[in-house]
């Protein structure tokens, strides 16, 4: 990703779905390359930490059963790396391409409808609710 850092889009991802493994991707990602933990990891990790330490469900604790519907959060961590992926890759072609081909080397490569790609970009755009 050349025009965000890695770090960046995790916090954000994980501001916007609240799925755990944005964290714990964040946490491995700064041990890897000597960066400190950023504030953020450290107070889900403090939250966790104090909620298994009361003996809570530690499913519970870590947010993995808060998802609500989504059974499997790991499906939905990965779904949502795609869309990163894609909202980079269309981010780096506009720069030398009209958006309309963009979009449509989107489609081919990642194999989904052009209303597909559109929502995920829309998506993107889209402020964090608080």
């Amino acid at each position: 990703m050349s025009w965000m850092d890695e770090s960046h889009f995790l916090e954000l991802w994980y501001e916007k779905t609240q799925n755990p493994y944005f964290a714990w991707s964040a946490y491995k990602f700064f041990r890897n390359t000597n960066r400190p933990v950023p504030k953020w990891v450290l107070s889900y990790l403090d939250k966790s930490a104090h909620d298994l330490l009361l003996g809570k469900d530690p499913l519970g604790s870590l947010d993995f059963s808060k998802q609500g519907q989504d059974k499997n959060i790991l499906n939905s961590f990965y779904k949502s790396i795609e869309h990163v992926h894609i909202i980079t890759e269309y981010a780096e072609l506009i720069e030398s391409q009209p958006s309309t081909d963009a979009i449509q080397l989107l489609t081919e490569k990642y194999q989904k409808s052009r209303s597909a790609i559109e929502n995920i970009l829309e998506d993107a755009v889209q402020p964090i609710p608080k």
